[in-house]
């Protein structure tokens, strides 16, 4: 309540005028200068007193708003600094961004271009031979449990007769695989490159 309160107090000062305080501290300083001046003069010199009270007064009262005139001027002085640091810091992070995200993309429509050259080539030298290879069974077990990254427990793992999958189905389904794994990995290098560039944006931008 009472840093409310002066919160609001000092809200209220930034409606009065700067010389205000300036001619308060003045005022005061020419009283207390008075208050010398005073003691060699013959029957007004009994008011010294109150004129040295009323100058140390005012000099007080004006030092001290003028002291916060001062500290409101340099922290809007700062504010605007960081803001200026501030809107830098977030055009290079927009730049960036573009930059990591222009990457990003690029290189994911590399590895989706070789997925798909490499689908093309199963389509081309394996699928005519679909016929002659023959997956067993224990192999597509083995393989699906791997690919769960868990150790197969069921008796298919023992089974050598053959199975339906074919060979090109199985490489294309292990290519498209693969591609996407490529793709996840740039994904996270694009995350970790965003992350350490916006770190090493904003940090400068609060620590010049």
């Amino acid at each position: 309540m009472v840093a409310y309160k002066v919160t609001y107090m000092f809200s209220l000062l930034d409606f009065i005028p700067s010389w205000i305080y300036h001619l308060i501290t003045s005022t005061g300083l020419l009283l207390i200068l008075t208050y010398f001046i005073l003691d060699f003069i013959p029957f007004i010199n009994k008011y010294r007193l109150p004129v040295l009270i009323i100058g140390i007064v005012c000099t007080c009262v004006g030092l001290f708003f003028e002291g916060v005139v001062y500290s409101d001027l340099s922290w809007n002085a700062k504010v605007k600094e960081m803001e200026v640091k501030v809107a830098q810091a977030e055009a290079m992070s927009s730049q960036q961004n573009t930059k990591i995200v222009t990457k990003y993309i690029t290189n994911t429509k590399a590895i989706k271009e070789k997925t798909d050259a490499n689908l093309n080539l199963v389509e081309k030298y394996i699928t005519k031979h679909d016929n002659d290879i023959m997956l067993p069974n224990s192999f597509i077990v083995l393989h699906n449990g791997s690919s769960q990254n868990e150790v197969s427990r069921s008796s298919g793992s023992d089974d050598d007769t053959p199975s339906d999958v074919k060979a090109s189905t199985f490489l294309s389904t292990v290519t498209e695989n693969y591609g996407t794994c490529y793709e996840m990995r740039e994904l996270v290098l694009s995350w970790q490159e965003w992350y350490k560039e916006q770190r090493d944006i904003f940090n400068n931008a609060y620590n010049k």
